[in-house]
């Protein structure tokens, strides 16, 4: 990554050592006995590269750059989905409140419709409609409630919520 780029443009250190005697003591190795030991120590610094390790660490701090604003952006589209599932929700409760008293008004238009029919002053038409209509505000709302829930679901799912079902 940017990290393992920016070292590479740094000085590297490296001791080898060569030769056939075996010592614990750093001492004993270096000492006259021992002149078969030669320490031979390498320092690899990139002198002159034509830019070639700066370029490679800019690319992989534009690397870096354009992750943070996938994430960024990703983080911002989360945010808009919970927002507009809020709204939704909001929205949704207004309108199966309103449907819902439309339902219970044409609930009681059907029943006061068939009362009088009974009593002869309407014709069964009148009833049919009456009923017609209170089905409508039932299927109006049933629809409504699923749309609820299913934004409910939404939202549960935006916000992390997981669907485990367990055994």
């Amino acid at each position: 990554g940017l990290a393992v780029a920016h070292k590479q443009r740094f000085p590297r250190l490296s001791l080898i050592a060569t030769g056939g005697d075996v010592s614990a003591e750093l001492g004993a190795l270096l000492s006259g006995s021992t002149l078969a030991w030669s320490l031979l120590g390498g320092l690899a610094q990139p002198l002159f590269d034509a830019g070639r390790l700066r370029s490679l660490e800019e690319q992989a701090r534009r690397r870096v750059e354009q992750a943070e604003q996938r994430y960024l952006g990703a983080v911002h589209a989360a945010f808009a989905e919970v927002e507009a599932a809020l709204g939704r929700e909001l929205s949704l409760r207004d309108r199966v409140q309103a449907v819902a008293e439309q339902e219970r008004n044409a609930e009681a238009a059907r029943v006061l419709s068939f009362e009088q029919y009974q009593s002869g002053l309407v014709s069964y038409t009148t009833v049919l409609s009456a009923q017609l209509q209170a089905f409508d505000a039932q299927s109006m709302l049933i629809e409504l409630r699923n749309q609820r829930a299913q934004n409910r679901i939404d939202l549960y799912a935006y916000l992390g919520g997981g669907f485990d079902v367990a055994p």
